[in-house]
């Protein structure tokens, strides 16, 4: 449990984003969504020498690279966050809280989403910071396993 919110705010502090949120199937615009006007997460961006569109680029690249039920798992988790930051003008960090407390009592789910695919979508938001920072701020392939 300690890691999830850990690994939510590496992925808070380590993204940004600037539009609003919507029911967009477009991976970017999900990820913009998901970081939109996060100042912890621009700063940690900035200090990997990357951006919103350039992260939200990976994000969309790699997404593609997941297996179908991952991909949707991702962008499902990914949407109601955002869509939680907008609702409650909250961060990142704030908002998978939410999800993260929702996610642990079974008989009173809110939004509809498990601890494994938080975890997952934790795993993947984190990934691509990781090869981020790994790599100058430039895109590469994140690994899942």
């Amino acid at each position: 449990m300690a890691h999830i919110k850990r690994s939510w705010a590496i992925a808070a502090v380590s993204l940004v984003a600037a539009c609003s949120t919507g029911n967009s199937s477009d991976p970017a615009s999900i990820c913009t969504g998901l970081l939109a006007g996060d100042p912890e997460v621009e700063s940690d961006l900035a200090d990997l020498g990357a951006s919103v569109e350039t992260y939200c680029e990976c994000y969309a690249t790699n997404i593609d690279t997941l297996g179908e039920e991952a991909q949707t798992t991702v962008l499902k988790v990914s949407q109601v966050i955002a869509d939680i930051r907008s609702e409650r003008n909250v961060g990142v960090e704030g908002a998978a809280g939410i999800i993260e407390d929702d996610a642990e009592d079974a008989n009173a789910s809110t939004y509809d989403i498990t601890k494994p695919e938080f975890e997952i979508t934790g795993q993947f938001v984190d990934g691509v910071r990781l090869v981020m920072r790994d790599n100058d701020g430039q895109c590469a392939q994140v690994d899942m396993r």
